[in-house]
């Protein structure tokens, strides 16, 4: 495949809900290659600094099982950079989709129990020259430019609100720094209010991003499962049954809660006009929702 084709990243967008007073679309990111979504969005900018920089080997940690560390470890082996992965998670048993990815496309991984030790195994390639070591969750400056593409591709629609599940924060703070007259309203997965808005403070810094753009963001707590991670029975049925009525994708960590949270705000306030929710992808750990029709 051609590298274009990879970052040919153009997702359609659909109408969600719509009442008398609001029109909510949603703009499906997980289209994109493998459902990568955002994340492939986040590493193209990634990719032409390691390329400027001449970097050959890169170093990733995180966990397995997630939609970033199977992102990264694919495309950068797919794009010839030598992989290092140091995976923490409390069970490496555990198999997943995007484990296997994970795995599959390091050229060297180690599992360890917790981020606790984490410095202690990133010296251990301190003296490798053309090595760069990825910050976690893919949060690096290089990457506010290719992430503006996606907002470069909505910003002519009229729309006045913009929706998404706040996650590591960084797609967020990009879209509140393109977006000056739009409200934000993200969905705080895992985080309560206080906890997110100093995490994304700090992130702001580190990106030389404004702190006072955080006014314009609205964070709403999950009216569902609202630990991160966590799954109940109510949640997966929503999933099946939102597949079968629109033939859209949800998953149970971000989109699903996100969604029922964005609608349960909306019959509460009722907001007059029209907004767009981004669904950031990250379906493949979960297809098993989509191969079941079966409502329990």
């Amino acid at each position: 495949m051609k590298l274009d084709n990879i970052f040919n990243l153009k997702s359609g967008i659909y109408e969600l809900f719509k009442s008398k007073n609001f029109e909510l679309e949603i703009k499906k990111e997980y289209e994109s290659y493998l459902s990568f979504g955002t994340k492939l969005r986040k590493f193209k900018g990634l990719y032409e600094y390691l390329k400027l920089n001449k970097f050959k080997e890169i170093l990733i940690y995180g966990n397995p099982h997630s939609n970033y560390v199977s992102t990264y470890t694919f495309l950068c082996k797919y794009f010839n950079f030598k992989v290092n992965s140091i995976f923490y998670t409390k069970d490496r048993l555990k198999k997943s989709i995007n484990s296997k990815i994970s795995e599959i496309y390091s050229d060297e991984f180690k599992f360890i129990e917790s981020k606790n030790n984490l410095e202690y195994y990133i010296k251990e390639y301190s003296n490798r020259e053309k090595l760069f070591q990825i910050p976690e969750f893919g949060i690096h400056q290089s990457s506010i430019f290719s992430l503006n593409e996606l907002w470069t591709e909505i910003e002519n629609l009229k729309f006045e609100f913009l929706f998404l599940d706040i996650g590591t924060g960084f797609t967020a703070l990009t879209a509140l720094e393109y977006f000056k007259e739009k409200k934000i309203i993200g969905v705080a997965i895992g985080q309560d209010e206080k906890k997110i808005r100093t995490y994304l403070e700090n992130i702001s810094i580190s990106l030389n991003l404004p702190k006072k753009n955080l006014n314009n963001l609205k964070i709403l707590t999950p009216i569902i499962s609202k630990s991160f991670g966590s799954v109940n029975k109510e949640l997966e049925n929503y999933i099946k049954e939102f597949y079968i009525k629109k033939e859209i994708y949800l998953d149970p960590i971000y989109s699903a809660k996100s969604i029922l949270t964005i609608l349960d705000y909306l019959k509460k306030t009722k907001l007059i006009g029209k907004g767009i929710y981004i669904h950031q992808g990250g379906i493949l750990n979960h297809l098993k929702y989509f191969n079941e029709n079966s409502i329990d």
